[in-house]
């Protein structure tokens, strides 16, 4: 019997083709768009979650009632907290740094160098090639480097036991390093990624105010809530222990909602977030749910065609099972078809889809992968079974009559519901999309308040190039392709840092400032001309004076005026103060000027107070001590090759035992929204997916609607109906389908591109045209599809028409 019927659905799709390519390329296409998204949710969801005991690891957070939480703090909190809480089993502390390291003739700037407690293989567990954990407890100077990175300095020799030159950052002395084991690469999946483990007491012990990440692995009947309670209540005893405000409130975040549900400032690694791995699941199951649609769509459509083989088998002796079971079977023939079409799309399309959202996923050893394909068989099945129980129910003498409707009025209601709801989605995927595109481009395009353009950024990673970077200045300034130079201590898009600030005594209400945490900008005296920062009143630094000015004069931002409460013409000549320590407090600074408001932060933040102080050596009164680590450098817009030729020769004149690296200040900043441009891409991507899958369901059924009036459209044309009148007649059916979807699409697209906007501080204004030429888009397509069939169809002979049976 089982024969029998996939013989007769082979045949079926020989007399048919046209109708089997439309169903088995559609839900081609779906599968292979539903695989895509899934494999992307999938390895978002599975960040963390590879470590042996994720479920027990946490890191520590902290907040403030005036403040906005953060990560990093003083290293004397975890000792301090795990030997007083039991429930503690390990921790270990994180300390991210760079530098140069070298090897012989080789040296590499590095920026994922972590130095961390012995304890942390008993947080983590990672896989080692060479060596153990153990390792590095017993060489005070040892170091755990990756696969990648062993391969990157010795190549095919053994790494163990081999010297390493490290020159740091951050204030660290240089030393010498000791290979002493070799881990794999960590996942892609993680949160954060190294290259070399150091010991934590190699270089850190002594730096009691250096801020650490810290993560707990508690035991196993312990609950995250539980201890939180206590934490908090032991703080209260022991905070100046730990060297922690009073007001700290301390939590434990899971290390596995750490990539998904964390957006700290000081994040170890850019994170996404649960909102785009909801946007993307629906957008998969969606796809995947038009697709079956189309093929419901079209065997509700044929069921008139094969009203008279479902009548003669029923009176052959065909119970009712057994013609759900044919069509069934004739379901998972297409079905079968299309995720062998699917199979070869998704291995070519992979690397494209890699590309788009940057990750470097694979069919290969996939368990995930597994479970999706019993999920896609059962929807392809059930999208069989309703068009199956439909023609299954037919009246055998009726049918043979060829007396049966068209379609009863529940499936013809049922038709339309399912191609509104298709356009319906078309419709809110292109103004998503529109909107999403028109966003990234009013970033690209904003005046940011400042200049972007022609500035090549040079980092400043080492202290020997740091104290040199105004030899380094001088020497770049002699070519002509330079125009200006200048150096900071971050550069706009990055972590600025920040500083406690108030109001002088003297000037504050009631003679009680109120302390306010502002970000903070040390720059060199050139830095607000080469980024063509305007001042709105006072005066820039004064060249001559920087020296003496470095320790007493700050120029302030709009935003940080009005939040003191200062007109700007009055600000100039006013008196803040700035923490320096607990041991020295505030010391007292004169505000020079104040500078127009611009962008350091991605759009997303709104423009916060910021305090412009200008660099220096070192603080004469034994403050803060400032390093430049950024250069920027204006060069000529003719001939950039040239320019940056020409920066290299000046570096290697200057630091030639460093390695050259450079940037661009604007591709630096585009890379702010680059999970932004992800979500564009993938959206327009699967919108013209849908829009596609949707058009060619929608083909095929004005095909079968066309045959099934083809009787009607030769009685009009004898009584005189023109050739307009018919493609009006057939077309008007389907235009008001997709009125109806656009109608229902409007309010759910701008809704949800609301909400989308609210996470920008600076952000479009939704249009009303962005919803008119997306529905028109959508109509002018619909009708375009279906208008080739009715032509078709209107210029035929009546007569033909009128002699099909």
């Amino acid at each position: 019997m089982l024969k029998n019927y996939l013989h007769i659905a082979l045949r079926n799709i020989q007399r048919k083709p046209l109708f089997a390519a439309i169903n088995t390329v559609g839900l081609a296409i779906g599968i292979t768009s539903f695989v895509f998204i899934a494999l992307f949710v999938l390895d978002e969801l599975s960040y963390d979650r590879h470590f042996k005991n994720s479920k027990q690891i946490y890191r520590l957070t902290y907040a403030a009632k005036d403040n906005e939480p953060w990560l990093k703090d003083v290293p004397a909190v975890a000792p301090g907290i795990a030997a007083r809480l039991p429930e503690m089993e390990h921790y270990t502390r994180l300390f991210q740094s760079s530098g140069l390291v070298k090897t012989g003739k080789e040296s590499f700037n590095e920026s994922k160098i972590f130095f961390a407690d012995t304890s942390f293989f008993r947080v983590f567990d990672l896989t080692f090639i060479a060596g153990n954990a153990a390792s590095i407890s017993n060489e005070p100077n040892g170091t755990i480097i990756t696969n990648s990175t062993a391969k990157k300095y010795f190549g095919t020799e053994n790494p163990v036991g081999k010297p390493l030159q490290l020159a740091g950052n951050d204030g660290l002395e240089n030393f010498d390093l000791k290979v002493v084991a070799v881990i794999k690469d960590l996942p892609t999946n993680t949160h954060f990624h190294f290259d070399f483990l150091i010991p934590y007491r190699s270089a850190l012990a002594s730096r009691s105010n250096v801020g650490v990440y810290t993560y707990f692995k508690i035991s196993a009947n312990a609950t995250a809530s539980a201890i939180k309670d206590k934490l908090n209540r032991m703080k209260q005893q022991y905070f100046q222990e730990w060297r922690l405000d009073a007001k700290t409130i301390l939590s434990l975040q899971p290390v596995t909602s750490i990539h998904l549900h964390s957006a700290f400032f000081e994040e170890l690694e850019a994170n996404s977030n649960v909102s785009t791995i909801y946007i993307f699941s629906i957008t998969a199951f969606l796809i995947l749910f038009i697709a079956c649609i189309n093929y419901i769509n079209i065997s509700l459509a044929q069921s008139t065609k094969r009203s008279k083989e479902i009548g003669l088998r029923k009176i052959l002796g065909a119970d009712k099972k057994q013609v759900i079971f044919q069509f069934i079977t004739e379901s998972f023939v297409h079905l079968l078809i299309s995720i062998i079409i699917s199979a070869f799309l998704l291995q070519a399309l992979l690397p494209l889809f890699n590309q788009i959202t940057e990750k470097s996923l694979t069919l290969d050893n996939n368990r995930s992968l597994l479970l999706l394909f019993p999920a896609i068989t059962a929807l392809g099945l059930m999208s069989a079974l309703y068009p199956a129980l439909v023609l299954s129910r037919f009246n055998p003498v009726l049918a043979l009559k060829n007396t049966i409707p068209a379609a009863t009025l529940k499936t013809s209601t049922l038709r339309q519901g399912l191609l509104v709801f298709q356009f319906a989605v078309a419709v809110v995927l292109i103004i998503c999309t529109t909107i999403v595109f028109l966003q990234l481009s009013f970033i690209r395009n904003k005046n940011l308040g400042f200049a972007k353009e022609q500035v090549v950024v040079l980092s400043l990673r080492n202290p020997e190039t740091q104290l040199k970077y105004r030899v380094l200045k001088q020497e770049l300034l002699k070519n002509s392709n330079i125009l200006k130079v200048a150096a900071s201590h971050t550069v706009p898009g990055e972590e600025m840092g920040g500083g406690i600030y108030r109001m002088s005594t003297a000037e504050a209400k009631n003679n009680e400032p109120t302390e306010l945490e502002s970000n903070t900008l040390f720059v060199d005296e050139d830095y607000l001309d080469l980024m063509n920062i305007s001042i709105v009143a006072g005066k820039k630094f004064n060249k001559e004076n920087s020296a003496s000015e470095a320790n007493n004069t700050v120029l302030v931002n709009e935003a940080a005026a009005k939040t003191y409460g200062w007109k700007f013409a009055e600000a100039t000549g006013k008196t803040i103060e700035y923490f320096v320590d607990r041991s020295r407090g505030f010391q007292p600074a004169l505000v020079a000027g104040v500078v127009s408001n611009f962008h350091y932060q991605s759009l997303r933040s709104p423009i916060e107070p910021l305090i412009i102080r200008l660099a220096k050596d070192a603080d004469s009164a034994g403050g803060y001590i400032s390093t430049m680590t950024s250069l920027s450098i204006k060069i000529k817009g003719s001939d950039v090759r040239q320019a940056v030729t020409d920066i290299k020769k000046a570096w290697d004149k200057t630091n030639k035992d460093y390695p050259f690296e450079y940037t661009f200040l604007d591709e630096r900043l585009t890379k702010l929204y680059s999970s932004d441009e992800k979500l564009g891409q993938v959206f327009s991507k699967f919108s013209f997916i849908v829009l596609f899958i949707t058009c060619i369901g929608l083909f095929g059924i004005s095909i079968l609607t066309i045959e099934l009036r083809t009787k009607e459209i030769g009685i009009r044309k004898v009584l005189g109906a023109s050739v307009r009148n018919i493609v009006n007649m057939l077309s008007n059916d389907f235009l008001k389908l997709v009125i109806i979807a656009i109608i229902i699409a409007f309010p759910i697209a701008g809704w949800a591109m609301n909400k989308w906007l609210q996470d920008f501080a600076f952000r479009i204004n939704i249009s009303w045209w962005i919803f008119l030429v997306a529905g028109l888009a959508v109509v002018v397509i619909a009708l375009l599809t279906v208008s080739v069939q009715a032509i078709k169809a209107a210029i035929a002979n009546p007569v033909k028409s009128l002699r099909t049976e």
